[in-house]
């Protein structure tokens, strides 16, 4: 195809044949050889709009992606654009599955680095709540016992109730 870019005045060429250019094809992960953003994950220039490369790759190889599902790696290379290290998944899954493999801490309870609470503290707090009427006691004494364990009313609240530390039983 001699037809010019019309922006570029150099010859043309189809999305697939520049998008592939870029990929170095081996035997396991296929790297993303072009500009990497700042998490490690191969960018690739659409129509002006800057996409995920392993998401152009699975458009081009497999098809659409349905809306709101993400392209997940099976093989926690983010450079890799292999299709078939790829597959379909939701936010949540994408979010479980770091966790799981280490990529990302889990960061409930203790694990918080920003946590003050503790799963003893809690215990206590939750004691001392029930002893103080809690469901109905007053709010006045919810902020004295947050008061007590450094922590904000609505905080106190939420650990008592199990909307947080919900795994403390």
């Amino acid at each position: 195809m001699n037809e010019l870019h019309p922006k570029r005045g150099r010859p043309f060429q189809p999305v697939a044949q520049r998008f592939w250019a870029k990929v170095k094809v081996t035997a396991g992960c296929w790297p993303w050889m072009a500009y990497r953003n700042s998490d490690g994950y191969g960018m690739f220039n659409l129509c002006g709009e800057p996409l995920y490369a392993h998401r152009v790759a699975w458009l081009l190889s497999v098809g659409p992606i349905p809306i709101g599902m993400e392209i997940l790696h099976e093989c926690d290379n983010r450079p890799c654009v292999r299709p078939d290290h790829t597959y379909l998944g939701t936010q949540l899954e994408n979010m479980a599955d770091c966790i799981a493999r280490g990529r990302r801490a889990n960061f409930a309870g203790e694990l918080n680095p920003r946590a003050k609470l503790d799963v003893v503290r809690v215990l206590k707090l939750r004691e001392l709540a029930i002893a103080n009427g809690w469901p109905s006691m007053r709010h006045g004494m919810l902020v004295t016992l947050a008061e007590t364990f450094g922590v904000s009313s609505r905080s106190a609240a939420k650990a008592i109730s199990g909307e947080t530390w919900a795994m403390v039983g």
